[in-house]
């Protein structure tokens, strides 16, 4: 007895050790790296690894469903995505996961490259997002080829984010290990320019119109517009967007519960949405969003004059305990008196 509960106490601990080395790994600040044709891209550096992870952020000209069904044409692949000479299915689990092999030609003396990638997909109904992850796997339907260098180490993920009915916002984050022998710093180049060419390709593809038809026919369809009509899954979704990036679960509430911003959100111009995409960016994108957001709270909730609000709204010092969390007053108001005792210099 006694000589199992030591085998059990160490199975514990190492279960424990296994872990917290998981939720430890921590990764840096998203650096810039391409800023063109409406996509920002970025890199950051992950604990353990020298492959950089990759970030392409934009905004597209399509519905959501519409991006969805490109995305689903897995032979359409070799038209768009970059290096890309060969994609074919090789088993479709279900509507929304499939199992695709990727043939990837990259110049001489180097190799080409393959992988074997499980892609899911998933609408998140408290998000509003659309949630399409790939992972590389093995099949025997595509074994190793001779020529070939097998990728093993590859993620990607795209999230789809509602910005209006006519707009819809992509994260592309990706990191992948070519394997081989080739230097770190050539795949890092790499795979900036990948995620920057993958996401222009595909902002070209969703305006062909068997994409658009397609979305029409779309199950998809009829789930989005559903969601979009309930005020309460829309507050919902305004939330969770907030709680992406925002520390101060006090502002956050706040603006979930202001039915103008709620509404600004759901039915407006898409500009508050988009300032949100981009705050999965850079802590600047970030501050923008906060700043907007803050803004607008003002000026339907308060009766301060235009150049207070503007005060308030771009006091970095308020923004920055926005976003980190890291404030010394109980509520929002004893922090916009604060800002505002500190911006005594009103003109009137």
């Amino acid at each position: 007895m006694e000589v199992k509960m030591k085998q059990w106490h160490l199975l514990l601990m190492m279960v424990l050790f296994y872990v917290f080395n998981i939720f430890s790994v921590s990764a840096s600040e998203w650096q810039p790296e391409i800023k063109k044709n409406g996509i920002d891209a970025y890199s950051r550096v992950i604990e353990g690894t020298d492959i950089l992870e990759i970030r392409a952020i934009t905004v597209v000209n399509a519905r959501m469903e519409v991006i969805a069904e490109v995305l689903r044409d897995i032979p359409a692949n070799v038209e768009w995505r970059p290096k890309c000479v060969e994609c074919r299915l090789l088993e479709m689990h279900n509507r929304n996961a499939m199992t695709t092999y990727t043939r990837i030609d990259l110049p001489w003396p180097v190799s080409d490259r393959d992988v074997v990638i499980k892609a899911d997909t998933s609408i998140n109904l408290n998000t509003g997002r659309v949630v399409i992850s790939l992972g590389a796997v093995d099949h025997h339907k595509a074994p190793p080829l001779n020529g070939n260098v097998r990728i093993t180490e590859f993620f990607s993920q795209y999230y789809l984010e509602y910005i209006n009915r006519e707009q819809t916002g992509i994260i592309f984050t990706t990191r992948v290990n070519p394997a081989g022998s080739i230097p770190t710093f050539l795949v890092n180049m790499f795979n900036k320019r990948f995620a920057y060419e993958e996401m222009l390709g595909l902002t070209n593809m969703v305006k062909k119109k068997k994409y658009i038809e397609a979305g029409k026919r779309s199950e998809d369809r009829s789930t989005i517009e559903n969601l979009l009509q309930s005020k309460e899954k829309v507050q919902r979704i305004f939330r969770a967007r907030l709680d992406s990036f925002i520390q101060d679960k006090g502002f956050v509430d706040l603006l979930a519960n202001d039915k103008k911003v709620i509404q600004i959100f759901g039915q407006g111009s898409g500009e508050i949405e988009r300032l949100i995409l981009y705050g999965m960016g850079l802590r600047d994108s970030k501050k923008k969003a906060i700043k907007k957001l803050l803004k607008v709270h003002l000026e339907n909730n308060s009766d301060y004059n235009t150049e207070l609000i503007e005060k308030i709204s771009n006091d970095d010092l308020l923004v920055s305990s926005i976003l980190d969390g890291q404030q010394k007053f109980s509520s929002f108001d004893e922090l916009i008196q604060d800002t505002m005792n500190r911006k005594i210099v009103f003109q009137k």
